[in-house]
């Protein structure tokens, strides 16, 4: 995001542009930028989608302030190991059942 803002604040006549590598080639959304609405572009770029999720999503080596944590600085409390598991297949709640 450092180049859409670099874009916000020298007036790009367009608009900002930025680029997602997660985003498919050639697909095209409009993103909240802080100076207004940015064209984001998709490159279809697998491995720089791999390299961008782990940048910003999930950082192991941001700041932990409460341990322990998950990602990004995220408290995570601990799983209970019970050493078994609870599966629920098609579940489904409806909220106007009345008895």
């Amino acid at each position: 995001m450092g180049s859409l803002q670099a874009e916000c604040t020298a007036g790009v006549p367009q608009g900002p542009q930025a680029v997602n590598p997660c985003f498919l080639q050639g697909f095209t959304t409009p993103a909240l930028a802080s100076c207004g609405t940015a064209n984001v572009t998709g490159t279809g770029n697998y491995q720089g989608c791999v390299e961008a999720v782990k940048k910003h999503l999930l950082d192991k080596t941001a700041h932990c302030p409460v341990e322990p944590c998950s990602f990004d600085g995220t408290y995570q409390p601990q799983v209970i190991n019970y050493n078994h598991i609870w599966r629920y297949s098609l579940y489904m709640f409806d909220g106007t059942y009345q008895p």
